[in-house]
């Protein structure tokens, strides 16, 4: 599976353009308008395996039983937690289509330190180029934490198309 940048499409909106399928796509949203989930308190990167709606060994409570998910799958709204441990009355929605939650495969899942935006300040905190305060200044971030517009420091544009 190709990375692919992950931008919470849902809570950006439908836009005006189309994609290749000829489905609605949102537009990118503004740098200061992402989620951002701090460090997950064990200190591990975001993934299902720390995920409390994913449900093992394949489905993940948000989106529709159909979808196949894994340990090392992540989207943006990972919950940190026990696999298995969010009562399903409290699932943000099941049936989310994977191109709006940004479910992607990351072996090893996602953190500030590997994303291609994050410049660090120390072993901790570094300043993010792609979230940005409104008045355009770079964000401070945790290195553990995690924002919808990760994109892994190492993939090269090939795997973007």
């Amino acid at each position: 599976m190709a990375l692919k940048p992950r931008h919470l499409l849902v809570l950006a909106g439908q836009g005006d353009k189309q994609d290749d399928e000829n489905k609605p796509r949102a537009p990118l949203p503004e740098a200061w308008g992402v989620l951002y989930a701090p460090a997950n308190p064990d200190a591990s990167r975001k993934a299902c395996e720390n995920c409390a709606m994913f449900q093992p060994p394949r489905i993940c409570a948000i989106h529709s039983a159909d979808v196949e998910v894994g340990l090392d799958f992540v989207c943006g709204y990972h919950v940190y937690g026990q696999p298995n441990s969010m009562p399903m009355g409290l699932a943000l929605g099941a049936g989310v289509e994977p191109e709006y939650s940004g479910l992607v495969l990351v072996t090893g899942g996602t953190s500030c330190d590997i994303c291609k935006y994050y410049e660090p300040l120390s072993p901790k905190r570094g300043v993010c180029s792609a979230v940005v305060t409104p008045e355009g200044v770079p964000a401070p971030v945790e290195a553990l934490g995690c924002c919808s517009r990760w994109e892994s420091r190492d993939a090269t544009e090939e795997e973007h198309e």
